[in-house]
């Protein structure tokens, strides 16, 4: 008797499978004092817990990303830039500009965006502002941070990051979130955009004239992020 008792015992592993793979916490909890589950004896000397592989591709989600920064905001210039390559647009603007390259500074959310024909100008226009930051203010680039375009991992791109000394971040694959400073950016300016357009009835070609314009107002106006500060204020400093 007390053989066929042991035999209708099962593990903890079989009893999550014929519960619909309910978690193993779930069912030990709910075990009373003869190790009884919803009708099943289960043997106290089988509570192993075995990866399942059906739940891991069944249940896998993606983690929730925080809506706030827990790590500290770059201090200086230069010490973080978030970068980022938007287009093409569904109008050429005037020099069949296409696309446009988002570098924003951490520290002091200075916006630098210079308007590009096709994606592989943004290498040129990197060196371009690099040369420029250090040449005319003394600023050394330290890191950069984008996600995973193509643009921002070509040879001529990471070759030069390396000689520079420039540490480059990438984001995770698919997840834009990771790039939220870019993003927002974005975000913000063409949403300027959009409204310069509509309150003045001019035709959408003309998007690169108020795209310059957003992006002179970003930079001199009070930002939320900075304390409501401007951006050319804290670049000044």
């Amino acid at each position: 008797m007390v053989f066929i008792i042991e035999q209708n015992k099962v593990s903890l592993y079989n009893a999550h499978i014929q519960n619909e793979h309910v978690p193993y916490d779930y069912i030990k909890k709910a075990l009373d004092s003869d190790h009884k589950y919803h009708g099943l004896l289960i043997n106290p000397l089988k509570m192993e817990e075995p990866l399942c592989e059906a739940c891991v591709k069944g249940k896998i989600f993606c983690a929730l990303i925080q809506k706030e920064r827990i790590s500290n905001r770059a201090v200086n210039f230069g010490n973080i830039l978030h970068m980022d390559l938007w287009g093409p647009s569904p109008v050429c603007a005037p020099g069949s500009l296409q696309y446009i390259f988002t570098i924003l500074d951490e520290a002091t959310g200075w916006l630098h965006e210079p308007q590009l024909c096709t994606k592989d100008q943004a290498f040129g226009k990197f060196v371009a502002w690099h040369s420029q930051c250090f040449t005319q203010n003394g600023i050394c680039i330290k890191m950069v941070h984008s996600d995973r375009d193509g643009e921002f991992l070509g040879n001529d791109f990471t070759n030069f990051l390396e000689r520079e000394g420039i540490v480059q971040r990438l984001t995770v694959h698919d997840t834009p979130q990771h790039n939220s400073m870019a993003e927002y950016v974005h975000r913000t300016i063409f949403n300027t955009i959009r409204t310069l357009l509509a309150k003045s009835s001019l035709p959408p070609f003309l998007w690169g004239k108020a795209y310059k314009h957003a992006v002179y107002i970003y930079n001199h106006s009070p930002q939320s992020f900075l304390q409501y500060k401007s951006p050319l204020k804290l670049a000044m400093v």
